[in-house]
């Protein structure tokens, strides 16, 4: 049996009280994978071996094993005997579980798992690039004002500008359960660097407001986690 997630992840600063963000190395930990293997039901380890590339195939099965095991060690039993399954939007989750919520995402050698206590959550992170679309992606994807700021930043700061808006709006409709069915422009988060935490709205039906926070991924990556506000009684959230 593998040792405790602690091994291969550790937690990262948020503002909320109630939301735990979990760094996993996935490169320290590949050389575990066969160990961590054991915790996976037979359908996870034939759904890992469906992956053509090995850094792929890695990647899935050392991050569902940590998540396995992070869920086990918060008391919801066994890690190789949880059920997890994905909503009609590919979102795990555990059916009838207690009020922990969680997510998952993963980029280059890092990966995140974020819970959060009786509140819907969404993290994203993706490794910050060069990609000679990026003003293209912007204006089809970001609001006009996001479009504008990252227009005034220097060409040297687009990438970095570019992705924390990204992983931003990712967070917030992954957290509202909607992918990316939502209509992304209307999801206005900033490019800028932002301390603490704010607040933005998802829509693609009766609007929900979100707290959002950046989350410090490591050199090279740009990563947010996002939960359903407390309290929310309609009407346009300030950005």
């Amino acid at each position: 049996m593998p040792d405790r997630a602690s091994s291969w992840c550790e937690i990262m600063p948020t503002p909320f009280a109630d939301v735990r963000v979990h760094r996993l190395d996935l490169a320290a930990a590949r050389g575990d994978s066969v160990r961590l293997a054991a915790v996976l039901t037979a359908p996870e380890r034939a759904r890992a071996a469906l992956f053509r590339r090995t850094d792929d195939r890695l990647r899935f099965v050392v991050t569902r094993a940590v998540l396995r095991l992070l869920l086990a060690e918060a008391g919801l039993g066994p890690p190789e005997a949880l059920t997890i399954v994905a909503d009609g939007n590919g979102k795990p989750e555990i059916p009838h579980s207690a009020p922990l919520r969680f997510n998952v995402a993963h980029s280059g050698a890092v990966a995140l798992v974020a819970f959060a206590d009786g509140r819907d959550v969404g993290v994203d992170v993706e490794a910050v690039r060069e990609r000679p679309d990026l003003r293209d992606v912007a204006a089809r994807f970001f609001a006009r004002s996001e479009v504008e700021a990252l227009g005034r930043l220097p060409a040297a700061e687009h990438a970095a500008a570019f992705h924390r808006c990204w992983v931003r709006k990712e967070a917030c409709v992954k957290a509202a359960g909607v992918g990316l069915r939502a209509p992304l422009a209307e999801v206005v988060v900033g490019v800028g660097v932002r301390p603490g935490a704010w607040a933005a709205t998802v829509g693609g039906g009766a609007p929900r407001a979100f707290e959002l926070a950046d989350v410090a991924a490591g050199s090279g990556y740009a990563a947010a986690v996002a939960v359903a506000a407390p309290a929310w009684r309609g009407g346009r959230v300030s950005v």
